[in-house]
């Protein structure tokens, strides 16, 4: 037996009907949009990102020995992100 997924869901239509992320297959711990289109999402094993307002995710970061917990952003271009065990990631764009 796998790992339980809690899909990502998304609505246009301020909440009258929802879309599963098609592209995502993990339990989700955190997620943070810091526009309307794009938005990270950290999970049991890496860190996802959307540039579609979720539609669509791909991996930014993959760690399969560690559990993301949590993860904040300032803007597009600057994130954190932290791990069960304490590990904490840095993402900055130049």
């Amino acid at each position: 037996m796998g790992n339980p997924v809690a899909p990502i869901v998304s609505t246009s239509d301020a909440g009258i009907s929802w879309i599963c992320s098609p592209s995502q297959s993990e339990w989700i711990t955190s997620l943070q949009f810091v526009s309307e289109n794009s938005g990270w999402a950290a999970g049991m094993t890496g860190i996802l990102h959307t540039t579609d307002g979720g539609i669509n995710w791909v991996y930014q970061f993959e760690e399969s020995s560690d559990t993301f917990v949590d993860l904040c952003f300032t803007d597009q271009s600057h994130g954190w992100a932290i791990t069960f065990t304490g590990n904490i990631y840095k993402y900055q764009i130049p």
